[in-house]
């Protein structure tokens, strides 16, 4: 340790070597030991007698194998926090790469969930041959003390979680769980949802990102509060049914499986059945493949005051079953109190290489202007528009949006990141719909700030930055900001514009 000072021509009674770290309190040890790896602060028990449990008092460790030489003594320093019985651990975090700890990982998630009493997170990182990657299996008993859970893999097709069937009784064998997060691991829909269900009384926060088929997921927990689905592209659901009565937060994102029939039927069969009267934040950003009649609220929305979804712009006449706005429209049209809403536009034309050179009113034709449909939003006040900026332009189209939000305070659009292509024809295009859309006054006297966000001075393919000028929103060349009049869109001189270059 070095804890060692020598005094050189020390006067009588005084020590020549005293170790001045080890007298220190525990308390002040503690706090050294929180500087450095928990696999080195357990080994400090070597040192001396006076060290031999030290270690034992720190509240938090947090192993990770990524700089580790012995494997040996990092797995003996893992078994050693997790068998010791003479405290609580508040939170543990371990991060393995190494096959031989990620054999050990569901001895010590079962160890851990029983031992620690606040936060517990395992961490996989991906590995450089991922293809020697071994199957992970981990089980998760229907009890335990551990109010946090957190397992995360970095790659999909390599964890799975098993959990133990709930018991007879719940009051005897409960899990004291709050919250649960999980991300890329395979879940049993059946038994998954039994757990939460049954088995987590407690649990008001979780997160799922999973990968595989599931024929369904059914969640009944009026203690959840926050709830998060997400899948693995490729993958999905073929039936969703959620209910809780304190359900604040609801996000689903890629759910449900492409064998599901996005179009309407006329059998009544439902592929998500929601119950959350108290429900204030939707995102559904995934919302603009799926009919409504597919999806049943058995509570009003009314309450919802954030919302998310996505609009595609256009789509061919031919692509409609596929490519369509129905349930996000009527998602806009039944949540009457949103004040912040998020819409994510985009299209499902194709590539310029596969669009002819010259566009017809013909060709023309053969395109529905899917924005038409949106409803007036009197209620928004905030609202942020993302666009890919592919090979079409989205002028025209947030044009639209901004023509059903009347009384917006705050704006803000985004430039995803993507390559730019210019349109197939410089002058008609679909995407340009209607032609005159430039010339078109928006009335927004309520808005106060603009924000454009990740735009560059320049598009360097293009040329081109989205623009608000000359009382009208447009795709033009680059507007210096002393040009940038105080009438943009006929709002009040006090509107202020930023610039967000990221």
């Amino acid at each position: 340790m070095g804890s060692k000072i020598s005094i050189h021509d020390a006067g009588p009674g005084v020590s020549l070597e005293e170790d001045w770290i080890s007298n220190l309190p525990d308390h002040l040890l503690h706090h050294i030991l929180s500087f450095v790896p928990a696999q080195y602060a357990v080994r400090t028990s070597a040192l001396s007698r006076r060290w031999r449990h030290v270690w034992i008092g720190l509240p938090t460790y947090a192993f990770s194998d990524a700089d580790t030489r012995s494997t040996a003594g990092f797995a003996d320093s893992v078994d050693k926090v997790l068998v010791a019985r003479s405290h609580h651990v508040d939170a543990l975090e371990i991060s393995i790469r190494h096959p031989l700890h990620t054999s050990r990982a569901n001895v010590w998630l079962r160890r851990a969930v029983e031992r620690v009493r606040g936060s517990i997170s395992i961490v996989f990182p991906s590995n450089d041959d991922r293809s020697s990657a071994a199957p992970i299996v981990l089980d998760l008993p229907c009890g335990g003390r551990a109010q946090a859970l957190s397992l995360s893999f970095s790659v999909a097709g390599i964890g799975t979680l098993r959990v133990s069937p709930s018991p007879a009784s719940a009051a005897v064998s409960s899990s004291s769980l709050t919250e649960l997060e999980l991300k890329l691991v395979r879940l049993d829909g059946s038994s998954f949802s039994d757990f939460v269900s049954s088995c987590c009384p407690h649990l008001k926060k979780l997160h799922v990102h999973t990968f595989g088929d599931m024929d369904y997921l059914k969640l009944s927990n009026d203690a959840l509060e926050d709830l998060s689905l997400q899948f693995v592209t490729g993958g999905g659901l073929r039936q969703l049914q959620v209910s809780s009565r304190n359900l604040r937060r609801l996000s689903i994102a890629n759910v449900f499986s492409s064998a599901v029939r996005p179009n309407e039927v006329h059998d009544g069969s439902k592929v998500a059945s929601l119950r959350a009267p108290r429900l204030e934040y939707l995102s559904w950003p995934c919302s603009s493949t799926l009919h409504p009649s597919r999806v049943e609220f058995a509570d009003s929305l009314a309450t919802v005051r954030h919302l998310d979804v996505s609009l595609i712009t256009h789509a061919s006449v031919l692509h409609t079953y596929w490519f369509h706005n129905q349930l996000a429209v009527w998602l806009l049209q039944h949540c009457t109190g949103v004040r912040c809403l998020r819409v994510s536009l985009w299209n499902s034309a194709p590539a310029p290489t596969q669009v002819l050179s010259i566009l017809d009113e013909a060709v023309l034709a053969e395109y529905d202007d899917l924005m038409v449909e949106v409803p007036m939003l009197s209620n928004v006040t905030d609202l942020t528009v993302t666009t890919l900026l592919d090979h079409h332009e989205y002028g025209a189209s947030i044009a639209k949006l901004l023509s059903r939000c009347n009384y917006v305070e705050m704006l803000t659009i985004v430039r995803r990141e993507n390559e730019y292509y210019a349109c197939a024809n410089a002058t008609m295009c679909w995407c340009k719909s209607p032609l005159d859309w430039r010339r078109q006054k928006l009335q927004l006297q309520s808005l106060r700030q603009i924000y454009l966000r990740s735009f560059s001075t320049r598009l360097a393919a293009a040329g081109k930055r989205l623009a608000v000028a000359d009382n009208r929103l447009c795709d033009s060349d680059f507007v210096p900001k002393e040009r940038l009049n105080r009438h943009l869109l006929c709002i009040p001189g006090r509107t202020r514009l930023a610039s967000h270059c990221e």
